[in-house]
């Protein structure tokens, strides 16, 4: 028997156990028919930003509409003709998107190592795709009749805010969260401006016109999405400063701040056809995002 069988053979059963499965979840996370399935979750992502920005469009030029989230768009989905079919593969997708997000803070399939501000990263990774498997969670209750897609983030931040204001500590971890939204908005502004989400995109099909439209959809779209977590992470830290937790918002609140202010209706309409613009570009990442790399 080669000497690495025999000591693999020999190997503790503990360690056999935790290796293996460790071992078969990574495959899975690099799998083809993972890469599918993140695919999907890119496109399902795409269209819940495509129903949040019209809604806002709407509401901003009062022609009806809401201001609203995940949350609201997977309602609003749900509730329009043969909208639960619809709403089966959007949750599939979804589903994808958070396993793939977990996965890739988890198994570090990005590359990023273990320095802290990787750890950091890898650990942001894995919010991101716990926060969408509560989006999933809440559109299977829908699916199955069990009730709607729960609260929305605006509620879910007051209540979140008022359990943390209970806690002696729990000031400290409403701003921390604030400045971790905010260097999340950061994050948003400088990929909008460098444009550095193409090295991530296999634009080499399109052609110059077409990958001139899918840079300008991410710039525009991430600028917008960055400028409503900006809002997001500053009233979290007002929240947390006045102890008051109707001062925290979700995307939906953010969404009704801006349209509010002086010029609100060009302000909102902005935002809006840039979450728009988001959603197009999640779609575009859907078809031309790098995976095949992370497979490495």
């Amino acid at each position: 028997m080669p000497r690495n069988t025999a000591v693999q053979a020999h190997a503790h059963p503990s360690v056999r156990g935790t290796e293996t499965p460790v071992r078969a979840a990574k495959d899975l996370a690099t799998s083809s028919g993972m890469a599918a399935i993140t695919r999907a979750g890119y496109a399902s992502k795409g269209v819940i930003y495509l129903i949040i920005g019209m809604l806002a469009l709407l509401a901003a030029n009062n022609l009806g509409g809401t201001m609203t989230d995940n949350s609201g768009a997977i309602q609003t989905v749900a509730d329009a003709p043969f909208g639960r079919p619809l709403l089966a593969v959007i949750t599939l997708g979804l589903a994808g998107y958070a396993l793939w997000y977990i996965f890739r803070g988890v198994f570090d399939l990005d590359h990023k190592g273990d320095e802290p501000k990787a750890l950091l990263l890898r650990a942001a990774y894995f919010f991101v795709g716990a926060s969408y498997l509560t989006l999933v969670f809440g559109a299977i209750q829908i699916l199955s009749g069990s009730g709607s897609t729960g609260k929305s983030t605006d509620n879910t931040a007051k209540d979140w805010t008022v359990t943390l204001l209970a806690q002696g500590w729990g000031v400290a971890l409403i701003v921390l969260a604030g400045f971790v939204v905010f260097g999340v908005a950061l994050g948003q502004f400088y990929q909008a401006f460098t444009a550095s989400f193409q090295r991530k995109l296999n634009l080499s099909e399109l052609g110059p016109d077409g990958r001139v439209w899918v840079v300008r959809l991410g710039r525009f779209g991430l600028a917008a999405r960055g400028l409503v977590f900006l809002v997001i992470s500053v009233f979290l830290i007002f929240a947390a400063f006045y102890r008051d937790p109707s001062q925290a918002k979700g995307i939906g609140g953010a969404l009704t701040y801006l349209a509010q202010q002086p010029y609100g209706s060009v302000l909102g309409t902005l935002c809006a056809l840039g979450l728009i613009a988001y959603g197009l570009f999640s779609i575009a990442q859907a078809r031309y995002l790098r995976l095949e790399q992370l497979r490495s």
